[in-house]
């Protein structure tokens, strides 16, 4: 059989070790199910994979990534449908871009698309939005049938994205969802229950794999020691070059200090990502290097850099407890029967987060990011590491269930891509019973702190709500400056009327003519400058609209939002007195062309006067 797969892959200057790891994950059982199989992979560095996969790869279509140009996402995503018809009608005599028909005849010739698992189905990365749809819309209009694995949905989409999605979605046989809330999103989206397939994460039995310690002196120091130890994943949640942003590290870093004396354990950061393409933000490593920083003298925290997903998941299942922002250290964790704690800085990391743990029924070790500063942090993580023993026996005895689960899913799965639909078209409604919110309190934290947490989150909603009201009030502004602005336009029209109506009626007097050529081209080299000058005032607003736009993801990151309200009032006020002053300076230089207008009128009347006795 011949398949046509996507996953988020790329070099390992932009690795990814989740991303990575569901992939690899599901191509291993993929090869197993279909034994012999070809695979044909898009990916965001085909040479790379390619070479690490032994497959064969194609690029990207090469949607943008930047919020601001969905009108370009949909004329892409159109042209590229267009061209797809065009293939699979044959008309040769219609030119097809070099780079998509390789594509387009992958997918023709397929047995079926495997859209592989993620987190990356949402408005906040379109570009990879989009490389699936069109993929899903073309295996259609082919008549493949398509699946989608273990997927998180949103929660961010905007009205297009939705409706698009809503129109996509549908075509496929199958879409796998990690968790009760990216299941409720495709119920919104129209998908039926027999068509959702409630599952764990792709690389939740992904096969550990022991580093070669005789190469990383600093690991094999580590392991020898056969002290506890904590793995931390934190990954670039703020600004750390501000003063506020070192001080919430420095927040961080004093509590894992407190948890690692408390349990006398050894803290080991363990990074999962380099850079992000398109993102301004830094490697887990750098992190890791700024937090064990702050943690010397006092206690040292190796910082272990980007290694195999399989590397990663063995290190994972030798810590005692595990301490992350991101998804996969929880994944690669539960999986290996270890308690964790999961840190989440916005929605979006909050669904996937709790998703991993509501499949554990420990959903109670979620903290919001504002708490990692405080003692609740250390203190929950103390309980965490009290429970340990109750939790890796817990995450023992339900380990068989997820066996049996997994197993049901390939079935589903080979089913759904073989078209024997009378194996999965019937499956009804997850029931979700034991519900993934419901907690056994014995292997949670007490309901008080659950409460506790809970009340913290609606505070820090409720700051959020305050700064989008300031920032609703920025916006009403705003569009009194751009209603100013169109009557200064309309000021300068009716001026160059007059100026006009006053060129005729000079008409036939050389000499005033000449000093009124004179004077139209300076004043026509004054207009221009204040073209440049609105033109520039008018880009300066389109930047301020445009960030205006990300305002959302703006007010998710602000932790503490109040405490910067000051400086940016302070902030738009100078911009207000920039702009008084600018149209102060505009009122005048009108002021003194109406001066010397009347002059030249003036100088008309005398000349007048002169030529009367002629």
């Amino acid at each position: 059989m011949n398949f046509v797969m996507i996953a988020d892959l790329n070099d390992l200057a932009n690795f990814h070790v989740g991303d990575e790891a569901m992939f690899e994950a599901n191509l291993t059982c993929f090869r197993n199910l279909f034994p012999g199989a070809d695979f044909t992979v898009l990916s965001q560095n085909p040479a790379f994979t390619a070479r690490r996969y032994n497959v064969k790869t194609l690029p990207y279509f090469g949607f943008s990534l930047q919020p601001g140009e969905s009108a370009q996402r949909k004329v892409l995503l159109q042209t590229i449908l267009d061209q797809a018809k065009i293939s699979a009608k044959g008309e040769n005599g219609r030119k097809i871009s070099s780079s998509w028909q390789p594509v387009f005849e992958s997918l023709k010739s397929c047995d079926a698309l495997i859209i592989s698992g993620g987190g990356n189905i949402s408005s906040t990365w379109p570009h990879h939005l989009y490389e699936r749809v069109a993929l899903i819309k073309i295996a259609a209009l082919y008549g493949k049938p398509s699946i989608v694995t273990g997927q998180t949905f949103g929660p961010d989409f905007t009205p297009e994205d939705r409706a698009l999605l809503k129109e996509t979605l549908p075509l496929a046989r199958l879409v796998g969802v990690r968790e009760k809330a990216s299941y409720e999103i495709c119920r919104e989206l129209g998908l039926p229950a027999s068509k959702i397939l409630y599952q764990l994460d792709d690389a939740a039995f992904f096969s550990p794999k022991p580093p070669q310690v005789e190469t990383d002196p600093a690991l094999a120091k580590l392991l020898a020691t056969g002290k506890p130890w904590l793995a931390i994943t934190i990954h670039h949640f703020t600004d750390f070059e501000t003063e506020l942003g070192q001080k919430k590290l420095k927040a961080i870093a004093g509590q894992i200090l407190k948890i690692s004396r408390d349990t006398n354990t050894q803290p080991v950061f363990l990074s999962h990502a380099a850079v992000t393409p398109g993102f301004d933000t830094l490697p887990d490593e750098a992190v890791g290097q700024r937090l064990a920083r702050l943690l010397e003298p006092t206690v040292g925290m190796p910082v272990l850099g980007i290694k195999s997903p399989g590397e990663v998941a063995w290190l994972t299942g030798q810590a005692a407890l595990v301490i992350s922002t991101r998804y996969h250290p929880l994944v690669f964790g539960l999986a290996a029967g270890v308690p964790v704690l999961g840190i989440y800085v916005d929605p979006y990391t909050e669904i996937k987060l709790r998703g991993a743990l509501e499949h554990a029924r420990l959903a109670g070790w979620l903290i919001p990011l504002e708490l990692a500063y405080t003692e609740i942090f250390s203190g929950m993580t103390i309980e965490l590491w009290r429970l340990r023993q109750a939790i890796t026996h817990h995450l023992a005895t339900i380990r068989s269930a997820w066996v049996n689960a997994e197993k049901t899913r390939w079935v589903v799965l080979k089913a759904a891509l073989t078209g024997a639909r009378e194996s999965f078209a019937a499956r009804p409604e997850p029931s979700f019973n034991p519900d993934p919110e419901d907690l056994d309190e014995s292997i949670n934290p007490p309901p008080f702190l659950a409460r506790l947490i809970a009340e913290l989150a609606e505070e820090n909603k409720t700051d959020a709500a305050l700064v989008g009201e300031m920032i609703s009030e920025k916006d009403r502004y705003i569009a009194s400056l751009l209603q100013e602005i169109t009557t200064l336009r309309q000021m300068q029209t009716e001026k160059d009327s007059y100026n006009i109506d006053l060129l005729k009626t000079l008409d036939g007097k050389d000499s005033v003519i000449s000093i009124l050529q004179d004077n139209l081209a300076q004043k026509d080299e004054y207009f221009r400058s204040m073209e440049e000058a609105l033109a520039r005032k008018d880009a300066y607003i389109r930047r301020l609209e445009e960030a205006l736009t990300q305002k959302d993801a703006y007010i998710k990151g602000l932790e503490k939002p109040m405490s910067r309200k000051d400086t940016y009032v302070k902030s738009l006020r100078e911009a207000i007195t920039e702009k008084d002053s600018y149209i102060f300076s505009l009122r005048d230089a009108l002021k003194q062309k109406d001066t010397y207008i009347k002059s030249l009128l003036e100088a008309l009347a005398e000349k007048e006067a002169d030529l009367k006795p002629l």
